[in-house]
């Protein structure tokens, strides 16, 4: 979280979160950055309270040898999105809303290239997907966290 403090139980954390905050929606989401040697992975999970009425963050963090390659840097993005989601909604009962992709859908970014394979990746695996310039709330977290 935010503060550092480390949460040993995702799950039971996130039911307690929302236990008595009706409509509550999560969302998941991860961006990279390379730096020096390393890529650097951030995956958030947003727990969005009431709509708009504020949330929390919970995020993990992840350094690989760096990965050059850009559509292999931004699938790692996708399934290690997918991976936390998948968690959530299967080992825990907690329903995802969202995949947030760091992903345009405007043919001048290079992140286009990724997005009809991941959008079909997130959707045959029964979630929904928002990318750029769209709000992708987890995906805009992800990267401040990342920076």
């Amino acid at each position: 979280m935010g503060n550092k403090r480390v949460v040993e139980n995702i799950g039971s954390y996130i039911k307690d979160q929302i236990k008595n905050i009706p409509y509550t929606k999560i969302y998941v989401g991860t961006d990279s950055q390379n730096k020096d040697t390393i890529t650097h992975y951030v995956t958030a999970i947003v727990i969005h309270f009431n709509g708009n009425n504020g949330g929390h963050v919970i995020y993990s963090e992840e350094k690989v040898p760096i990965i050059k390659d850009r559509f292999t840097k931004l699938w790692g993005e996708v399934t290690r999105s997918l991976d936390v989601a998948n968690f959530l909604k299967d080992d825990c009962g907690i329903p995802v809303q969202y995949i947030d992709l760091d992903l345009n859908s405007n043919v001048k970014w290079d992140s286009n290239k990724v997005l009809t394979s991941a959008v079909g990746l997130v959707k045959s695996s029964g979630f929904e997907a928002r990318f750029k310039p769209n709000d992708a709330y987890a995906v805009r977290i992800a990267d401040v966290l990342c920076k």
